[in-house]
């Protein structure tokens, strides 16, 4: 009975969410260390993003939020239309030869961050947003629960 409201719920998203969900998992199956839970959709993070997506776009910056409580991870495009949540996931997910195991924040985090977040193993829930700005930039917000990327701890183990 699970598979089929399972079944369900996918056939209700749209297929950017669902891209999204499978770049995201097929990130957490590949990474090193334990074996991580899928993510699954979450419209309560979705809100969160959209709230701070729109006020990202309407400061026209690119900057975290504090004290959410959630994990997140920030992309920004400009000029062209079709920036899709699963775009941003590529993105973070491309940092995955940058980041060697070290301890959050050892190295380059900037350069690996969103990666870590992705695939941290205690996360079990994503939601996804994006706003325009009125200067062309497309913001697109994912906030993650539980959060990731503690420091002094890997995202290997």
């Amino acid at each position: 009975m699970s598979i089929f409201v399972f079944s369900e719920l996918l056939v209700e998203m749209s297929s950017d969410v669902i891209d999204t969900l499978h770049v995201h998992n097929q990130a957490r199956i590949k990474a090193v260390g334990p074996k991580r839970p899928n993510l699954i959709w979450s419209e309560s993070l979705a809100s969160a993003a959209h709230s701070w997506a729109i006020h990202l776009a309407d400061k026209n910056i690119l900057k975290h939020s504090s004290g959410s409580g959630q994990g997140e991870n920030l992309f920004r495009r400009i000029g062209k239309d079709g920036t899709t949540f699963s775009m941003a996931a590529r993105a973070w997910v491309d940092e995955m030869p940058i980041y060697q195991g070290e301890v959050i924040p050892v190295g380059d985090f900037e350069a690996y961050g969103h990666y870590t977040q992705v695939i941290w193993p205690s996360t079990r829930e994503v939601g996804m947003a994006s706003a325009k700005s009125k200067r062309g930039w497309t913001y697109v917000v994912a906030r993650y629960s539980p959060p990731g990327n503690y420091v002094n701890q890997t995202a290997w183990s």
